[in-house]
């Protein structure tokens, strides 16, 4: 059997997409199935559970970027599903979406050109 079939058990009334409630205060009724993209009803993968739980007990929380692995797992899955060998090392990482997109701005554009920004962004 995948883990695919079988939804993780409900926890409770925390979950907005769980609780008639919100549903009914979010929809006019209960008689809904939410398919919200991080509410997924999926089990969480072991390797996902493993991190969270070596953070958790690490007792540090801060912003954090392994560049290496990420960098490297990014180039590797480029070669594998597509046959495109990128080098992690001309990666330029940033802080951010909204961050890398001015820059591309920036650098792509001239003073008084267009530039045309699809929502939501």
């Amino acid at each position: 059997m995948s883990k695919f079939d079988t939804a993780p058990a409900k926890t409770g009334d925390t979950f907005a997409r769980h609780n008639p409630k919100y549903l009914k205060m979010f929809y006019g009724t209960d008689q809904v199935t939410p398919f919200w993209v991080a509410d997924m009803d999926l089990p969480i993968a072991d390797p996902i559970k493993e991190a969270l739980q070596y953070v958790a007990d690490r007792g540090q929380f801060a912003y954090e970027f392994n560049s290496e692995g990420v960098l490297g797992a990014i180039s590797g899955w480029f070669d594998r599903r597509h046959g495109l060998r990128l080098k992690p090392e001309s990666f330029v990482p940033l802080p951010g979406v909204l961050t890398a997109i001015s820059l591309l701005i920036r650098e792509l554009s001239d003073d008084g050109d267009g530039v045309l920004m699809q929502m939501p962004a």
